[in-house]
């Protein structure tokens, strides 16, 4: 293993490589194996490739999705000045369903709940003469 830093084509020609393999269905394993042999690297920093192409998902369907939630608020606001409000609330509806915030009763089963308060009034103070 040579031990020189790669430039930064070079680590984006094997960024681009090392996702290609994982689209395949290469175990990882076999992707350290084929990095370690073609660019003669050490399993880190193979491991480290395979590492950044996952992070590098993870961040652009986080950044896809922060798009589609600010462009579905773009449409709702329209919809609420054009005094649309069936769309207004389709859109609410699929911003609910894209954030996947769900009112769940996890305590009663959808049972009422009874319950009293009980309150002891204290007698007033007297004063003093």
């Amino acid at each position: 293993m040579a031990g020189k830093k790669s430039t930064k084509a070079e680590y984006n020609e094997r960024l681009s490589y090392t996702a290609k393999l994982i689209g395949e269905g290469k175990y990882r394993y076999q992707i350290v194996e084929i990095l370690t042999t073609q660019y003669d690297i050490s399993v880190a920093m193979a491991d480290k490739y395979i590492g950044d192409v996952y992070e590098n998902a993870r961040e652009s369907y986080k950044n896809s999705g922060e798009d589609l939630l600010a462009r579905y608020n773009e449409l709702y606001q329209k919809a609420i000045d054009d005094d649309n409000k069936k769309l207004a609330k389709e859109i609410l509806d699929s911003i609910t369903k894209l954030t996947q915030v769900k009112k769940v009763d996890v305590t009663t089963n959808g049972e009422s709940i009874n319950y009293s308060i009980n309150f002891t009034l204290a007698e007033p103070k007297k004063e003093d003469e």
